[in-house]
């Protein structure tokens, strides 16, 4: 019998999930939340723990260049930004298709830090450099652009903003 579509049994651990970071384009800042540093720390210290000290060493060496952006307290200013909670209404433009989403702008090396925990309100953690922060930054309610989300071009609304997650 041809072993061709059977499945091997392997009993031992599953291999653990890849360690690379994000791409940051030369030149760019490495932008990181205040709690999203600490957790990255811990990250770190989990990785040597674990004895992946080639991950902890690239994390570490990432963490070197990284720049704290502390939210701003200021509760006049109703404009988008780094570390800010949002919700969107998403129009898939090829057919019409609406669904609303919850985003949490942050710096490329804490997309990966996905913790129902640190964010009770589930909101997916959006690298500021992906096209659909680039232009929810800045935006105020009510505001609509057009952008891609994946493959698709989608239409944005931004229909709700939460200030940042306390440290």
């Amino acid at each position: 019998m041809s072993r061709a579509f059977t499945k091997e049994v392997d009993d031992g651990p599953p291999p653990p999930p890849p360690t690379t970071l994000g791409a940051l384009p030369a030149g760019t800042p490495n932008l990181v939340t205040p709690d999203g540093l600490a957790r990255l720390h811990a990250k770190v210290k989990a990785l040597v723990e674990a004895g992946d000290t080639a991950a902890a060493n690239a994390l570490a060496t990432r963490l070197e260049r990284a720049q704290v952006v502390t939210p701003d307290p200021d509760p006049s200013d109703l404009r988008v930004r780094f570390g800010d909670r949002v919700e969107v209404l998403v129009t898939a433009l090829r057919d019409g298709a609406e669904q609303t989403r919850r985003f949490r702008i942050v710096g490329v090396d804490e997309v990966d830090l996905r913790d129902a925990s640190h964010d009770p309100g589930a909101h997916e953690p959006l690298s500021w450099l992906a096209p659909l922060a680039k232009g929810l930054l800045g935006a105020e309610l009510g505001d609509v652009f057009t952008t891609t989300l994946g493959r698709d071009a989608v239409e944005v609304e931004l229909v709700a903003l939460l200030p940042p997650l306390s440290a």
